[in-house]
C-alpha cells in the first residue's frame, strides 16, 4: 500500500520538474537583470561589500545564461535565484549605506547650525 502511494508523487515530481527544466528561465533571468541594475544605479560599485555581492550576481547570470544556452534549464534557474538574491543582497548593502551616510551628513550640519546660532553677527559668542 505505501509502495502504491508513492509511485503516484514520485511521478508528479518527476513530471513537474522535467516541465519547469524545459522551459528556459526568462522570468528569473529578467528578475536578477532588473536587481543588478538597481543596484548598479544606487551606487553598489561605491561600497566594497556591495560591490562583491554586485560581482556574484552578475557572474551568476553570466554563467546562467550559458547554461541556458546549454538547454541546461534547472542548473541556470538555480543560478539565477541566487544571482536576484545576491543583486538584491548588493541593493540593501548599497541603500543602507547610502542612508548612513546622509544620516552622518545631516548631524553633522545640524552640528554646524548649532555652533552658527551660538555666535552674534560680529562672530562672538553670546
Amino acid at each position: 500500500m505505501r509502495f502504491a502511494r508513492t509511485i503516484p508523487i514520485s511521478v508528479l515530481v518527476a513530471l513537474g520538474a522535467a516541465c519547469s527544466a524545459s522551459n528556459p528561465p526568462t522570468q528569473l533571468l529578467a528578475e536578477a537583470q532588473a536587481r543588478i541594475r538597481a543596484a548598479k544605479e544606487i551606487g553598489a560599485d561605491a561600497e566594497p561589500q556591495a560591490r562583491l555581492h554586485l560581482k556574484l550576481a552578475s557572474d551568476q547570470t553570466r554563467e546562467a545564461e550559458q547554461l541556458i544556452a546549454e538547454g541546461e534549464h534547472a542548473q541556470a534557474a538555480l543560478l539565477l535565484e541566487r544571482a536576484g538574491d545576491d543583486a538584491a543582497l548588493a541593493l540593501a548593502t548599497a541603500r543602507e549605506r547610502r542612508a548612513a551616510t546622509e544620516a552622518r551628513d545631516a548631524l553633522e550640519r545640524a552640528a554646524e547650525l548649532q555652533r552658527e546660532l551660538g555666535r552674534t553677527p560680529a562672530g562672538k559668542e553670546r
